[in-house]
């Protein structure tokens, strides 16, 4: 069950994410297995949390294995900082 909630909130973060991407699709790919691949994408910090919140709440957990999901999806999710994304961004796309 835990599992299945921290692929979920990926899922719905990567979607609502800049750029938008399909979670499964990065998974396929091996996007996810690379250092960092999260500073590629951002979202902000109250949508975040707002999704974050909203799709770990519909899941079964004990308080502790909650706690645990959230970390891991924190980890793995869009970055917060717009400022670090943009010079990230523009990085990229000088290489």
């Amino acid at each position: 069950m835990q599992m299945e909630a921290i692929v979920e909130t990926l899922r719905r973060l990567y979607k609502e994410a800049t750029p938008s991407r399909n979670y499964d699709r990065m998974v396929e790919t091996g996007e996810t297995r690379k250092p960092n691949f999260n500073v590629f994408y951002y979202l902000p910090r109250e949508k975040r949390e707002q999704i974050i919140e909203q799709t770990l709440s519909e899941f079964r957990m004990r308080k502790a294995e909650r706690e645990l999901a959230r970390r891991i999806v924190e980890d793995r999710a869009p970055i917060d900082d717009k400022k670090a994304w943009r010079e990230v961004r523009d990085v990229n796309e000088r290489d």
